[in-house]
């Protein structure tokens, strides 16, 4: 009996292949993608916390120094967050290509896979067919064997003792 041989094997393999180093593109770059919207977050945090400080200092009196470091902070802050904020989007579009490519390698070993269940469907109907075939003809030879038998008895000339 022959094993079962799929004769796309080794391509399912490398779609295989190719479906995990997708999923590895994908979570590095969401992994990226969440950092750097973590990084805005941080700079937004920060630019709050000094616009509360300044507002604060602002009921006071407030040297004239302060008010021009919280500008050129205000300034510098508003410059890293619009950076940062285009890094996002670099990185949002990364994130959205991978995904891409993560559906496509994955429709591809999907497809791969039900062309080797089909496959693999197909050698069991062989098997099951010629197992049929082989227990047909054991059947077969069987009822023949028991048919010469029943013949050779009935051919026998009756033994002429008996008759009597």
């Amino acid at each position: 009996m022959k094993s079962f041989e799929f004769p796309l094997q080794t391509a399912l393999k490398v779609r295989k292949r190719n479906q995990d180093l997708a999923h590895r593109k994908f979570a590095t770059a969401q992994r990226q993608y969440h950092a750097a919207e973590n990084q805005l977050r941080h700079y937004q945090r920060l630019l709050s916390l000094a616009e509360e400080t300044a507002q604060a200092a602002g009921q006071d009196d407030v040297d004239v120094m302060v008010l021009l470091d919280y500008d050129g902070y205000r300034r510098r802050m508003a410059q890293l967050m619009n950076d940062q904020s285009e890094r996002c989007e670099q990185l949002r579009s990364a994130v959205s290509q991978a995904r891409r490519g993560l559906m496509e390698a994955c429709r591809e070993r999907q497809t791969l896979q039900m062309l080797r269940e089909n496959h693999y469907q197909e050698y069991l109907r062989e098997l099951a067919a010629s197992e049929s075939r082989a227990l047909d003809e054991v059947g077969t030879m069987a009822y023949n064997s028991r048919q010469d038998d029943l013949l050779t008895l009935e051919l026998a000339a009756p033994d002429p003792l008996e008759a009597s």
